[in-house]
């Protein structure tokens, strides 16, 4: 990539929406843009540094894209949060939302300011900060790591541990059997790798991943992502403008909020989009989408159904009208595309 001398490269993060367009650029995979003058919010081509802020300008709800980038030239900072205006950018590979999500964790991991540390040596202990940027780790079995300060980072990975993290820019991550990780604030990031864990986060702009077998992901806050990749897992999100993923065979998959999207990629697993405006995507074996809600749709591969409802509004609320149960031949009912009830009657979603 080429900058202007003396200038370092700049890793980052950037979004797009659906056409790979930002502020009306057209950008394009492994291209490298160009301008003589920045301003942050104003001129040059912006990026994150914190993959998690990306989303604040990108819903993953709303057809966003994103991809890792590398910035360069003249640089201006927005000194309210990561974001950089660059006078080159140069566009590398799409990672998608689950991609940015897990680029969150380990930036979350890497790049928090410790403040204070403290490390326990004993099984059975429990450890809590609350100062900002604080930082709290425990790896010993039965161990629970609190921290209620900005930036810090709640750490298990014992056995049975939990990890809770109350703070804005906050990870909290836990590793082991059995665990708990939890985040209640801003820009947050909240990670169980272990089998039977669960995160769970309520701040807006947070992410709750959950890849151990039999996990459960939930996120209720705005602009939030729910992701599972192990068998048996569930990902719920609660609030619009939403997205909830699962990967792994025999999951569950839920959003209840409107204009939210929930996708199931693992085979016999069931996406249920039960807020207006909301989408289903199954793209597992003999899977199932499940439209709702009012005006929702849903879409599958070949050999999965599709559940789909039909709403009457009413003074008082919408009441149900009509269901119908199609299957995914590729004829009748096409793969990979969106499928509505109205007037009673299966068609392509508008």
């Amino acid at each position: 990539m080429e900058i202007t001398a003396g200038n370092p490269i700049i890793p980052g993060f950037k979004g797009f929406d659906k056409d790979l367009k930002c502020r009306g650029h057209q950008y394009v995979l492994d291209g490298v843009t160009k301008e003589d003058s920045v301003r942050a919010c104003g001129r040059g081509f912006h990026m994150c540094t914190s993959p998690m802020e990306v989303i604040n300008w990108y819903r993953p709800a709303m057809g966003s894209r994103y991809a890792k980038v590398d910035g360069g030239g003249k640089t201006d900072k927005d000194a309210r949060d990561s974001k950089i205006a660059c006078a080159v950018l140069h566009v590398g590979k799409e990672i998608g939302v689950a991609g940015l999500v897990r680029a969150g964790v380990e930036y979350a991991r890497n790049n928090v300011l410790v403040g204070a540390r403290a490390d326990f040596s004993s099984a059975n202990a429990i450890l809590v900060g609350s100062s900002a940027r604080s930082q709290v780790l425990e790896q010993h079995a039965c161990a629970v790591s609190v921290h209620s300060g900005e930036q810090g980072v709640a750490n298990t990975e014992g056995h049975r541990a939990t990890a809770v993290a109350s703070g804005k820019s906050a990870l909290a991550t836990s590793k082991g059997t059995l665990s708990i990780a939890a985040t209640t604030r801003e820009f947050n990031v909240s990670a169980a790798y272990g089998a039977g864990s669960i995160a769970a986060t309520t701040g807006e702009a947070s992410a709750a991943i959950s890849e151990g077998r039999a996990s459960v992901a939930a996120s209720t806050g705005s602009n939030a992502v729910a992701i599972t990749s192990g068998d048996h897992s569930v990902a719920v999100c609660l609030a619009d403008n939403n997205l909830a993923i699962v990967e792994g065979g025999f999951s569950t998959a839920i959003v209840n909020g409107e204009a939210s999207v929930v996708t199931a990629e693992g085979v016999q697993s069931i996406a249920v989009a039960a807020g207006r405006h909301s989408a289903a995507t199954v793209n597992g074996e003999q899977s199932i989408a499940m439209a709702i809600a009012h005006n929702a749709k849903a879409q599958g591969a070949i050999g999965c159904w599709l559940v789909l409802t039909e709403w009457k509004n009413t003074a008082s609320a919408a009441t149900l009208n009509e269901v119908k149960v199609v299957q995914v031949d590729g004829t009748k009912i096409k793969a990979h595309t969106f499928y509505q009830l109205i007037g009673g009657k299966v068609v392509l979603a508008k």
